[in-house]
Formats: structure tokens, sequence, C-alpha cells
């Protein structure tokens, strides 16, 4: 590996010696300025378990100081051990992996974890039973001389609401109130990467949208970057700056929450984030010919299958639909009361049934008919 412009330090091994090891390198496609700011750069990792399965595949992912980055996708596709690889609690096999423009870890060097300056927030908490609220925070912040450490311990409970319970035990708080001191001992040291394991799936709704807010704001306060895994669709598309759809080990597509909502790569990604209608379709004469109205078939060849894929609410319906011209009949099979907006279940004279989402005060009665139509604009063709 070619290092640039790298500083070294000596690394004393359990046999004795010392080995010059690089702090710094030069990260493949960023500027110094640059990577200057990325609180994370993972480059072409791959790792297989010890059964020779392969649980990564080429995965490389990047995120500056103050941004938020989730992973998602279902179990098995590598989620937790990239989030392992990059805390330094697994050795790398293949790739690169620097925290703040810090080596920490290739196939040939791997940086211990208590020296990447990392973070971690995990779904169970892990605090210690026996300590206050107080000494849990204290407990990541050996290195500080004893005022330093209460003054920045105190810091941190303020700003997640905990200062008050400082003298508490874990036991005698509630679920919200132990995630936010371990939220606050996570981000004591400062570290320049915040790495967070599914850390509100135990939360009831209403904290969870609490608690949620809470944590985006005092994490961009910081400046610190944060991955964070989830399964969760809601989580990653309120938590994050962007989003990184994980499907066998490798990023199947990465981007801000309202590009993979509303363009998604694939029909894999669409169906993540939402419930989705599944149009089949065929090209001819330019445009793509379905049961519920045509699109442009730009760039798709003449008789190619095809699936139209539009999400509920972005379905036209009654004086939109009629408007929008190649509007179709439908009968109201089911209405589903979601507060301010419903869901209506919509078979067609073919026999297709859809979903449509629309406000309230635009809500078909079941039973009764009404016109649907495709917003060309908010409707995704996929090769079959």
């Amino acid at each position: 590996m070619n290092f640039l412009n790298s500083k070294l330090f000596t690394h004393s091994s359990a046999q004795g010696g010392g080995v010059e090891i690089p702090l710094e390198f030069e990260t493949p496609g960023y500027s110094k300025e640059e990577r200057d700011l990325l609180a994370l750069s993972v480059e072409s990792i791959s790792h297989s378990f010890s059964d020779g399965s392969k649980v990564l595949q080429d995965f490389s992912i990047s995120l500056r100081a103050g941004e938020i980055v989730s992973l998602i996708g279902p179990s098995g596709c590598g989620k937790t051990t990239t989030l392992r690889l990059i805390a330094g609690l697994e050795r790398l096999q293949k790739g690169s992996i620097t925290v703040g423009g810090v080596l920490a870890g290739t196939a040939d060097w791997h940086m211990p974890a208590e020296r990447r300056d990392v973070g971690m927030m995990f779904q169970d908490y892990a605090l210690f039973p026996h300590l206050s609220v107080l000494d849990n925070v204290l407990f990541g912040l050996g290195d500080l001389s004893k005022p330093i450490r209460q003054e920045r311990a105190r810091e941190l409970l303020d700003k997640v609401g905990m200062s008050e319970l400082a003298l508490r035990k874990p036991s005698t708080l509630s679920g919200g109130q132990q995630q936010r001191v371990a939220l606050a001992r996570a981000l004591a040291p400062y570290p320049r990467l915040l790495l967070l394991d599914e850390p509100f799936s135990d939360l009831d709704t209403e904290l969870r949208r609490k608690i949620r807010a809470d944590a985006i704001k005092i994490i961009k306060s910081l400046g610190v970057g944060a991955l964070l895994v989830t399964h969760d669709p809601e989580d990653a598309l309120i938590m994050s700056d962007k989003i990184a759809v994980m499907r066998g080990g490798r990023v199947e597509q990465i981007g801000s929450p309202m590009t993979l909502y509303q363009k998604p790569v694939s029909t894999y990604v669409a169906r993540l984030f939402s419930e989705t209608n599944e149009i089949p379709g065929v090209v001819k004469g330019g445009r793509v010919e379905t049961a519920l109205g045509n699109v442009s078939a730009d760039g798709l060849s003449e008789g190619q299958q095809v699936v139209v894929m539009v999400r509920p609410e972005h379905l036209l319906s009654g004086k939109m639909a009629e408007l929008a011209g190649g509007a179709v009949e439908g009968q109201v099979s089911l209405l589903k009361q979601l507060g301010r907006e419903v869901l209506a279940e919509v078979k067609l004279s073919g026999g297709l049934e859809i979903i449509l989402r629309t406000g309230a005060e635009n809500a078909p009665e079941e039973g009764t008919s009404i016109l649907i139509a495709l917003d060309p604009g908010r409707s995704n063709i996929y090769v079959n």
C-alpha cells in the first residue's frame, strides 16, 4: 500500500520491539482537505465467516463529520459485521478502514478497538448496573484529569436531559432514560465516529420519536459522524442524511432519503420503505402499456416485459386522475382509516388490485367506484 505524507507512531508488540505503523494515509479519491472532514472511510472491504461463506463483498462507504448515515437491509446482509469491523471487534480480511483520517485497519494492520476514537451505542445499552448514571458516563474518560472528566460527563448528561438523575442507578431508570445515558456515555469522549446498533428498537412509538429527534440534535451539535444500523425504514428515513441499502454484502443503493424513496434503483430497494403497487406492463410504440394507463418507455426495447412501480400516495384519483387522462375505473373493496389519511384497496375491472393512499378529506367510500391514473413523473419502471 502506498502511504503518502504519513505520520508514524511506534507500536510495541507483545513480543517486544516496535513496528512503524502509518497513522494517516492517502484515502483513494479524496484530497487532504476532504480527508480531514471524513469521519469514516471504508474502502473495498470483504469478509467471510470461518465456514467460507461471504458476508461482505467489495463494500465501501464514507461519511463526513456531523453526517448521519444509515445501513439498512434484511438479516444476514452484513450490517452488523460491517459495524464490528469498523469498531475493531473483528479483524479486517481485505480492504481498508480509516476513522477521522487515521488508519484503523487493513488485512495486515489492526488497530485495537479502544484506540479507534469510536463511540458505540448498542441495542441493550450495556450500562454497568453497579455504577451510577454519572459514573457510567465517566467510565470512558479515564485518561483525563478528574475535573475535566466531571465537567464533560455532566455536560453530556445535561445535553440528554439526565443531569438531575446523575446519582441514580440504571435499574431505577426507564428504558428511554437508560437509552439517553448510553448516548451520553458514547459521546462523552467526543469521538470522531459514533456507531449505533439498532438503538431505538426496544422503545415504544412516542418515546422513540422523542429520543430519535433528540439524538439527531445532539449528534449534529457535536459534529460527530454517525453510522446507524437499523432494520426499521422509518428510523433510516428520519435519522439519516444518507441511507445505504445493503443486499448480499454489497451496497445496492446509497443516497438521500428522498432519492431512495422516490427513485429506488430496484424493486428490492423500493419495497424496503413502504407499500408499493407493482403493475406489469409491456413496451409498445415507445410507451409502457399497463392496466392503469401508459408511461414513457425511454431506453426500453419494443416488446420488453417490465414492472411499473408506484407508491400508493403517488397515484392520482378522482378529479386529478380524470384531468391527467388515461384514467381507469376501479371498485373500492376495502378502506382503512389512518388518521389524516386513508388507505384504499381498489380492484380494477381486469382483476388487478392496487393500493391508494389519499387524504381523509378526499376519501372514497367503500363499495363505490373511483377513477385511478398513473402519475408518469412518480412512476418507476423496472425490467423483469
